[in-house]
């Protein structure tokens, strides 16, 4: 099973500009030649740019570079379709279980790793670090791609907080010192006044 990473479209997310999409189509063209203008010949060009501007609202610089990236390995130049896969490309629920254990256990150390995509951390948020360290992918399963599929149904995601340190746990010594001792005993006896 694959959970694919592109959200529900939304009324309030604005349409991918037009001269975006013609870059984009420039870009494909550059790529392709006379196979990108045939494919599309039919088509006129201001509904092809509305239904390409509207299908990639959303996404971003790096979500279409990431397409661009992987027209590199296609003989042919890609439908819509085949253009937002390449763009948001599908996540399998096992890799990105994985991405997060590891991930996890580096920002236990301190350490900020790279993630594939937000949804993955705040997936292993919600199904809680505790979980994430002490449970087999097999007996978490059902629940951790609950939980991937909940995060990528949204549109957008906080920004991954930095890793902290933690601090170390403070020294073992023989109790408060003497003074903190003889200023607690001095409360105490006000205390006692009635």
């Amino acid at each position: 099973m694959s959970l694919t990473l592109t959200p529900p479209s939304s009324a309030d997310v604005q349409p991918l500009r037009p001269d975006w999409v013609k870059a984009l189509f420039a870009k494909l063209s550059a790529r392709y030649g006379t196979l990108f203008a045939d494919r599309y010949s039919g088509v006129p060009q201001d509904i092809l740019l509305a239904e390409w501007g509207a299908e990639l609202a959303g996404f971003s610089g790096e979500d279409i570079r990431r397409g661009l990236d992987g027209c590199r390995d296609l003989k042919f130049p890609p439908t819509l379709p085949e253009f937002i896969a390449l763009c948001r490309p599908p996540l399998e629920p096992h890799t990105a279980f994985m991405e997060a254990m590891r991930n996890m256990h580096a920002r236990d150390l301190g350490k900020n790793p790279e993630w594939s995509h937000p949804a993955v951390y705040w997936a292993a948020v919600e199904v809680t670090h505790y979980d994430m360290r002490q449970t087999t992918y097999s007996a978490i399963r059902a629940r951790w791609e609950r939980a991937l599929a909940d995060q990528l149904r949204q549109r957008e995601w906080p920004a991954i907080p930095r890793a902290l340190v933690a601090l170390p746990a403070p020294v073992k010594g023989n109790g408060p010192s003497a003074a903190v001792r003889e200023r607690l005993a001095s409360l105490i006896k006000v205390k006692r006044i009635p």
